[in-house]
């Protein structure tokens, strides 16, 4: 071993070579510094080198180099094979450009047996191994290169190419295709430049270098290995993964052959080498140009591998999701696919993903691979747009999940997409825009229309229904027209048959399209239109007898549209009509009903984005039979009107403020009681509690709330009294009840008055604020006032006039005890 080889010591790579050969090994990745897609990261790589070589400042270091050094003086490096391999090229290349093919032999070469063989070689792939040995051990007459084809700057691989020692297999090896372009770029950066071999070889002041450590000789492990390795682009999970994923396929008996077009002729390949060209090419630049469209800063390996990750494990749900496993086996198993964020490795795939001792589920098989190759072909061919229509965008479902850290199951994303690679696959060489626009229009208005889902089951019965759907998808819009109405299994139902009928109605006149179009697009409904269709008098059991023509329907259906959507955004309810326009929108349709939806032992005030207790969930009517008249009731009072729909809701407040429902009454008649669920998430209340009808904070009475009577009091009188506050209670089993107060004082005593709703009538108590004993005079006061005293003093009201009265008559008589005392 040299003089130079000492741990951490700063190298050259001619220095390295001085007596040491090295060889990439089979673990490694290919060399990727060359792919088309790594097109920013070269040229910065390379003209980095450029300018150290210009500068002439030696030393200027490229990191570290981490490897194992053998006894036969074999470096086997772990962290730095792109760049050892790029410096190789480098050597080679400016040693032809400058002449120096001599001096290169005697540093980079080694004679055995007669024959020039290179000190660094590729153990990854055979192939990779011949090319290197037969590229770095020859001379290139760069007088003779070939012209480069047009815009392609790519002398020097063309003329590499057409050396009758240069295999045309070798076109389907990732990494010499890498190398032939790395040559280019390098060409292309230095064909201007010279002189510098000599000070890239120079011994003793070289200008490139990086500091090498050998980890056997410092008896140092993998693990500590990948802690240090800062870049974090060799030896990952996916280089890993992809080595025994294609020593699998090498192993395995693929009857597939596959046709493909190569320079000026097609050429029949094997399944194992069809997969390696594809994946380090086509693939890798459809993947690439997709994520470059969307975020110019994605142009690190690392981040490239995570992706090629993340593809995998997709193509390996969408296989599980079409296998003829039942639920029960697979349940756990897509939980784990869907939910795990670790990238799983080869051996889990094929053995450690289990649902139970019973049942052990192989991930990786012929089966899976070919549909993996299926599924990569059918989206390179069919390509990815930004926004493929209106309904949906394939490049941002792709995008978003491949990039996915699986810390959510992404259920909605996971259908859409899983619909639209089934629909590619199921139309093999028939797909037309339209049909797939019709497809995906389907089942985006399905799914979103079922979610969200909280359970791997409703998700794998969508998944049901879309294998069963797809079938049709050909032409689904034909299909949908001519079936029944059935429930079902796995979607809304409702948004089911909504469909069918939508279809219906567009055969009969093809003028509904593009109302229904508009309408199914707005953001909020995202295709649940049922509520509008029924308001047009258009339903299931109607369709086949409608008094009105559709030109008329299509009229009443448009203005309906054009009043939900001055009522509702993208986000919801219009907070104009809601919490910024004294929930004119909510009082209103308590005025005509109660609109409110259950959740448990709650109901709820209704939020714009849940499944149970949602506007949406509302304008569904399918959980209570009142909401379709407290629906058309309320559109119809809006139907006419060509003025303020702030006013038109004041207007339908007023007509309808006297309601009989008590609870009701209170809140369309008085619009900051609803101010209490600010800040709240599910706007709940329970109608019958210990403390009577309340408005709760959060999901549970022990936490605070506020009793509806007491509350209404304070609003309306919180002006009228100095200092009244309000006291929400948590728990429902304490002394402490939810209440209007104020405090007075008596000979420096403080007391609370406390106005409470209880057993349906109001009650005033004073309480001590403090361990005193009551003044003998307040005490005879209260007494001669009928109070009763238990720890305080309570007296029953009745209704909230009597009340209201006596608390000013209360207040006045305990101010003239104050007075008195303090005269």
């Amino acid at each position: 071993m040299n003089d130079y080889i000492n741990s951490g010591e700063r190298l050259s790579f001619a220095q390295l070579l001085v007596d040491n050969t090295i060889s990439i090994p089979l673990i490694q990745r290919d060399y990727v510094q060359g792919r088309v897609s790594e097109d920013e990261v070269r040229t910065e790589f390379l003209n980095a080198l450029i300018n150290y070589l210009k500068e002439g400042t030696p030393f200027r270091d490229l990191d570290f180099i981490y490897g194992f050094l053998n006894e036969n003086k074999i470096l086997y490096p772990l962290d730095g094979q792109q760049r050892l391999t790029t410096l190789m090229l480098l050597h080679w290349f400016l040693a032809n450009k400058e002449s120096k093919f001599n001096q290169y032999k005697q540093i980079c070469t080694k004679e055995i047996e007669g024959k020039l063989v290179p000190k660094f070689s590729y153990e990854n792939r055979v192939s990779s191994k011949e090319f290197c040995n037969e590229l770095f051990s020859r001379e290139l007459d760069f007088s003779s290169l070939l012209i480069e084809d047009a815009n392609r700057k790519n002398s020097m691989s063309k003329t590499i190419r057409n050396y009758n020692w240069y295999a045309s297999v070798w076109d389907y090896d990732p990494t010499i295709q890498n190398i032939l372009n790395m040559l280019d770029a390098m060409h292309h950066l230095f064909l201007h430049e010279s002189n510098f071999f000599e000070a890239l070889v120079n011994q003793e002041k070289p200008i490139i270098t990086f500091l090498f450590m050998d980890l056997g000789k410092n008896n140092l492990s993998d693990d500590l290995y990948i802690k240090m390795n800062a870049r974090g682009v060799q030896l990952t999970p996916y280089e890993n993964f992809k080595a025994k994923l294609e020593k699998y396929i090498t192993t395995t008996n693929f009857n597939q052959k596959f046709k493909l077009d190569i320079g000026d002729g097609t050429q029949d390949l094997d399944f194992k080498t069809y997969y390696t060209y594809k994946l380090d090419g086509e693939w890798s630049n459809m993947v690439w140009n997709i994520l470059k469209s969307k975020d110019k800063e994605i142009n690190h390996p690392e981040k490239f591998d995570v992706i090629w990750t993340n593809i995998f494990r997709v193509s390996f749900l969408h296989s599980l999701l079409k296998s003829d496993y039942n639920d029960k086996e697979v349940q756990n198993v897509v939980r784990e696919l869907l939910t795990n964020s670790k990238p799983f490795s080869y051996y889990e795939y094929t053995s450690i993903i289990t649902n139970s001792k019973e049942f052990a589920l192989e991930i990786i098989n012929q089966r899976t691979i070919s549909e993996f190759v299926d599924l990569l072909n059918s989206l390179d061919e069919n390509g990815f747009s930004q926004n493929d229509f209106d309904y949906f965008s394939s490049a941002d479902i792709f995008y978003d999940l491949i990039l996915s850290d699986y810390k959510t199951a992404k259920y909605v994303e996971r259908l859409l997409f899983f619909s639209y690679t089934e629909y590619l696959l199921q139309n093999k060489g028939k797909k037309s825009d339209e049909s797939l626009k019709s497809w995906m229009r389907l089942v985006r208005n399905l799914i979103y229309n079922t979610a969200p889902y909280d359970n791997i089951q409703g998700f794998l019965n969508s998944v049901k229904a879309i294998n069963e759907l797809v079938k049709h998808s050909e032409d689904i819009d034909a299909y949908l027209e001519k079936i029944d109405f059935y429930d079902i299994i796995g979607f809304d139902t409702g948004q089911f048959k909504e469909e069918i009928l939508k279809r219906r109605l567009e055969k009969r006149d093809s003028s509904w399209k593009g109302l229904i179009r508009d309408a199914e697009l707005h953001p909020y409904l995202e295709g649940q239109l049922n509520f509008i269709l029924m308001l047009c008098g258009i339903e299931n059991d109607t369709i086949d007898g409608l008094f009105k023509t559709d030109a008329e329907l299509q009229n009443i259906f448009g203005n309906y549209f054009r009043i939900f959507k001055e009522l509702f955004n993208a986000q919801g309810l219009n907070q104009d009509y809601s919490k910024n326009g004294e929930y004119r929108f909510e009082r209103a349709l308590l005025s005509l009903g109660d609109y409110t939806l259950q959740e448990g032992n709650n109901k709820s005030f209704l939020i714009n984005r849940d499944r149970d207790i949602s506007w949406k969930r509302f304008l569904k009517f399918d959980k209570k039979t009142e909401h379709k008249q407290i629906i058309k009731s309320f559109f119809e009072n809006l139907f006419n009107s060509s003025g303020s729909l702030k006013n038109d809701l004041q207007r339908i407040i007023d007509e309808h403020c006297e309601v009989d429902i008590w609870w009701r009454y209170l809140i369309v008649n008085n619009a900051g009681l609803l101010d209490y669920f600010d800040n709240t998430k599910k706007r709940y209340f329970r109608e019958k509690t210990n403390h009577g009808f309340v408005f709760l904070k959060g999901e549970r009475v022990s936490g605070a709330h506020a009793e509806l009577e007491s509350y209404n009091f304070y609003l309306n009188e919180n002006n009228r009294f100095n200092f009244i506050e309000y006291y929400s209670v948590s728990g429902e089993n304490n002394d402490d009840i939810p209440c209007t107060y104020l405090d007075v004082e008596v000979e420096d005593l403080k007391y609370g008055i406390d106005v409470r709703f209880i057993n349906e009538e109001f009650n005033i108590a004073v309480k001590k604020r403090s361990l005193e004993p009551y003044n003998g005079t307040l005490s005879n006061l209260l007494v001669s006032e009928s109070f009763s005293y238990n720890d305080y003093f309570s007296k029953n009201t009745g209704d909230y006039e009597t009340t209201n009265k006596y608390l000013a008559t209360l207040i006045e008589k305990i101010k003239i005890i104050k007075d008195n005392q303090s005269n």
